[in-house]
């Protein structure tokens, strides 16, 4: 009985025998549930907005011109198999059918940046992908505009390599952010004629520094937060 053998009860003697694999996996499961938790507290905060860390967005300008206008899931079956990347991004083994499929849409004036946003189950090992599309004097993609592929290794390799740890529980929202600031960049840094100034569309209000090697087709969007400025990585 449990009054025989009082040591049943100790909870501190059961846990010391616990094998250390078992206890390993148990901490590998309850790190994943809190990463769970905090992918799914931001996916209902993009429902609402765009709102990131306030110690974050402190890092950048605060005068940015892209709005965030669009949040939405996208079904596996009825919608993403049909978007142009399905195909390439599954035979890549990028997404399968436990992969969540997220579009978000950011817009300055009459350009509108598409975000189709590819979350792995295994977030945040595995970061989120965001794959662009630009509808702006007409459709651009990654594949026949060079200034937009750029862009998508900006937000997907190079913002999450410099990410400081702190901010590794919102990735997601400070990848978005990153995106739409940088988006702001792309639009007033776009060649206009013999003008680093960019289209008279999009007024210039960020402070970038002009490339000085020569002729180059890359974008500032590395932003420097003790100066306000953005160079180029």
């Amino acid at each position: 009985s449990f009054r025989q053998n009082p040591e049943v009860l100790n909870s501190s003697d059961l846990y010391k025998k616990i094998p250390p694999n078992v206890e390993k996996t148990i901490s590998s499961i309850c790190n994943r549930l809190v990463s769970r938790n905090q992918l799914y507290s931001q996916i209902l905060s993009l429902e609402q907005r765009l709102n990131v860390p306030p110690n974050f967005a402190a890092l950048y300008p605060t005068n940015s011109s892209s709005q965030f206008k669009k949040w939405r899931c996208v079904p596996w079956k009825k919608r993403f198999l049909n978007d142009a990347n399905a195909e390439e991004l599954q035979n890549l083994g990028i997404v399968d059918e436990d992969t969540f499929v997220y579009k978000a849409e950011f817009q300055r004036g009459s350009a509108i940046l598409s975000v189709l946003v590819v979350i792995s189950p295994e977030y945040p090992v595995k970061t989120p992908i965001l794959l662009l599309n630009l509808n702006w004097n007409g459709l651009h993609t990654t594949v026949s505009n060079f200034a937009l592929r750029e862009l998508e290794e900006e937000v997907n390799i190079h913002f999450i390599e410099s990410l400081s740890p702190e901010f590794k529980d919102n990735i997601l929202l400070c990848q978005l952010h990153h995106l739409g600031v940088c988006f702001d960049v792309f639009l007033e840094t776009e060649y206009s004629g013999d003008s680093f100034e960019g289209p008279h569309e999009f007024q210039r209000e960020k402070v970038v520094v002009k490339f000085a090697r020569g002729s180059s087709r890359s974008r500032p969007y590395k932003c420097v937060s003790s100066q306000g400025i953005f160079t180029y990585r």
